[in-house]
């Protein structure tokens, strides 16, 4: 299975990226920059059977996403950028052009996943294929618990 890992954390997720390979069949393609993995999933979206996407990313100065709404938890908070809600709906786009549905997981570190789920169910990102939102760290077992369930929906 080839995991398509959309995260700027290298540190926090480096277990799981690094670990899955030793867990089963996985390879995971790991992109840092969310304008890129979403250049990159759109040349071939076929290519990936699930995708990994971080919620909260550091804004890229690009005009997609300076015209996109900002959810309010992060608003009030001040805590960041809020661009992984943005990569989810372009992810969706390209899904929809191509006739695919790959399942999703997105991952937080924030825990109080309530002030901003609706946000995710709202855009539509999490209602058309399976999917999962995960609280960081994840150990490596839980990962792939959640990936397995997510692969019984094929």
């Amino acid at each position: 299975m080839n995991i398509l890992f959309i995260d700027d954390d290298d540190i926090r997720t480096a277990p799981l990226r690094e670990g899955l390979p030793s867990m089963g069949d996985y390879s995971v393609t790991h992109i840092r920059n969310p304008i890129e993995s979403i250049e990159i999933f759109g040349t071939d979206p076929k290519q990936f059977q699930l995708i990994v996407v971080d919620i909260m990313m550091p804004h890229y100065a690009a005009p997609e996403y300076r015209d996109f709404s900002i959810p309010k938890y992060f608003q009030d908070n001040n805590d960041g950028i809020y661009t992984g809600l943005k990569v989810l709906m372009q992810l969706e786009a390209i899904m929809i052009q191509w006739s695919i549905s790959i399942p999703i997981i997105v991952l937080t570190h924030i825990p109080d996943v309530n002030k901003y789920i609706t946000e995710l169910v709202a855009s539509g990102a999490l209602l058309k294929r399976p999917s999962a939102v995960l609280i960081k760290p994840v150990f490596i077992k839980d990962f792939v618990d959640v990936i397995e369930r997510l692969g019984q929906h094929d």
